[in-house]
């Protein structure tokens, strides 16, 4: 049995004032061409180690799948086949996913500046944070602050 996670929909809760992101989980038991067997127990851990090792790790700009590899224990090759069926995403794509949602939730503080927000979360340049920002979310990020 492999499991599914799709992003579903993102909403905005107004007591805490943050986002949550929910996620869509599927299951499927046949489908040959990209199941990964897992215990389900075994997922969830896999893929909280996996964020945790990301967020450890997110203001740093060189970090990519070598050192999410290395520190998951896990193979390139199996961590690629892994996060896909897990997330229906890349391992960068997950890495550049969950930079993204931290800078949108530091926007939304309102307690730091773009650029600052686009170093804290690991890009090099607050102009392609800003590319990446708007292909992800569809708005800019200088219309949160």
């Amino acid at each position: 049995m492999a499991l599914h996670l799709t992003k579903y929909n993102t909403i905005f809760d107004d007591l805490t004032v943050n986002t949550c992101t929910l996620y869509q989980v599927k299951s499927s038991v046949n489908d040959h061409s990209k199941t990964l067997s897992v215990d389900t127990t075994e997922t969830v851990t896999f893929l909280e180690s996996v964020l945790q090792t990301i967020d450890k790790h997110l203001s740093n700009e060189v970090f990519g799948v070598d050192i999410l590899s290395r520190e998951t224990g896990v193979s390139e090759r199996q961590l690629q086949r892994k996060i896909k069926v897990l997330t229906d995403k890349s391992p960068n794509q997950l890495i550049n996913s969950v930079r993204l949602n931290k800078a949108k939730e530091l926007l939304l503080m309102q307690q730091y500046t773009v650029a600052e927000i686009a170093f804290k979360t690991g890009f090099s340049s607050p102009s392609y944070f800003s590319k990446c920002f708007k292909k992800e979310f569809g708005i800019s990020p200088t219309s949160i602050c």
